[in-house]
């Protein structure tokens, strides 16, 4: 049980950062008397946790339905049917297989964290922390069920919640670089920028590759006043998502203030192109052009901006005038 599960958390990992979802080996209990439709269930569950693995989701969903026919009431039938459509983002109906599943069998570990996964994709924070109590108070030394909560207690902004989730992670799991990226997270947003830069270097030195990682280590550097490598880090993350606003939007700020404005255009632009309503690229834009000497567009921007806001008009001046 614990292979498949590691499996299935591998797969889960390398699709998102987001909330984990585990499933177990086939149950021997069935509910099904005739043995050929016992061998068929079985292979039928079989053939979708295959498909669930190499990510054909649709597949999956069909393998899962097909044993649903043979026996909705079984267990492992009724809570693949919840995992799949949760990948699936059919969040209601996991939600409603996954509560099935769980008055099945209320002491399972996988399947309380699975409804926390869900009820977290559905926004509903303060049941998906219940849930992910109650799979820890099943399986303490579950290091995933732990990041998930402290996840959620992020969400939540009871960051010391979270630090202690987080923590007690990392001591099951030293390698796990999800868990180091949330610990960078929370203590980035309490302020501790040292500790958030360490996390978020750990988190890339385990094998972190996500775009986020590298905006959040290249934030927290700029914040510490290390341009250089926020510089870096920023490009690093826009390799990975060349359509990161807030990104493009933080290099060309940075640029923009160590008075690169030809470099800030460039960037800013691509914002404006990936969000055509991010008006702080637009501000920075205006301000660029105009200290590129591009006149005529910055007035173009300017006069774009005061048909919208008159304050975005007046904070590209402001940004003019505190670098001239």
């Amino acid at each position: 049980m614990k292979h498949i599960k590691s499996l299935l958390i591998l797969a889960i990992l390398l699709a998102c950062f987001g909330q984990l979802l585990t499933t177990d080996t086939l149950a021997t209990d069935t509910f099904a008397t005739d043995s050929s439709a016992i061998d068929s269930l079985e292979i039928y569950l079989s053939k979708g946790n295959k498909a669930l693995f190499r990510g054909k989701l649709e597949e999956a969903l069909l393998n899962y339905e097909s044993a649903q026919i043979l026996d909705p009431s079984n267990l492992d039938v009724v809570k693949s049917l919840g995992v799949i459509h949760s990948r699936l983002g059919h969040h209601s109906k996991a939600l409603s297989f996954l509560k099935k599943a769980h008055q099945f069998d209320p002491s399972n570990a996988n399947i309380c964290n699975n409804l926390g996964a869900v009820y977290s994709n559905l926004g509903n924070h303060v049941k998906a922390v219940e849930y992910y109590k109650k799979s820890i108070a099943i399986d303490s030394a579950d290091a995933i069920t732990l990041n998930n909560l402290g996840r959620e207690y992020a969400k939540l902004g009871q960051i010391e919640d979270a630090l202690v989730n987080l923590h007690s992670a990392l001591k099951l799991d030293t390698a796990n670089s999800v868990i180091m990226f949330w610990l960078g997270n929370c203590f980035a947003t309490a302020k501790q920028l040292d500790s958030a830069r360490y996390y978020f270097e750990q988190s890339a030195e385990a094998g972190g590759r996500s775009a986020e990682l590298y905006y959040f280590l290249g934030s927290v550097q700029r914040d510490l006043g290390d341009s250089e490598s926020a510089i870096s880090n920023f490009l690093i993350a826009l390799e990975r998502d060349p359509e990161h606003t807030f990104c493009l939007q933080s290099l060309g700020m940075l640029l923009f203030r160590e008075k690169k404005y030809s470099e800030a255009v460039g960037y800013f632009k691509t914002a404006t192109k990936t969000d055509s309503v991010f008006f702080p690229a637009w501000i920075g834009l205006g301000a660029a052009s105009a200290l590129c000497s591009d006149s005529v567009f910055a007035d173009s921007v300017y006069e774009k901006l005061m048909t919208l806001d008159s304050n975005m008009a007046l904070q590209m001046l402001n940004m003019i005038q505190k670098e001239e």
